[in-house]
């Protein structure tokens, strides 16, 4: 079963901004969901199902919402770790 990956234009200038090797890093992993939306190493959000999160290199992070009914994996955001990064994408813990 294979999904689709949907990628906004934000979220492909956020890529485009990445140092070279967390770039190409993140590229693997987006085309990875396609096969696999759900890594072993990926962690759901508390509070949020159907999103999660892996670590890019050791500052970044990738974070995601699976869709199985559609077969859609939406990119939510790729780039640096902040303290309020859930809280500026919505998605803190309740």
């Amino acid at each position: 079963m294979s999904y689709n990956v949907r990628l906004s234009k934000q979220i492909q200038r956020q890529i485009g901004r990445l140092p070279g090797n967390v770039r190409n890093q993140a590229k693997q992993r987006i085309l990875a969901l396609r096969s696999q939306p759900r890594p072993s190493d990926a962690q759901e959000l508390v509070g949020h199902p159907d999103f999660f999160r892996i670590w890019l290199d050791s500052d970044f992070r990738l974070v995601w919402q699976v869709d199985d009914a559609a077969q859609v994996v939406d990119i939510f955001y790729v780039g640096p770790k902040t303290d309020d990064l859930y809280a500026k994408l919505g998605l803190d813990r309740p």
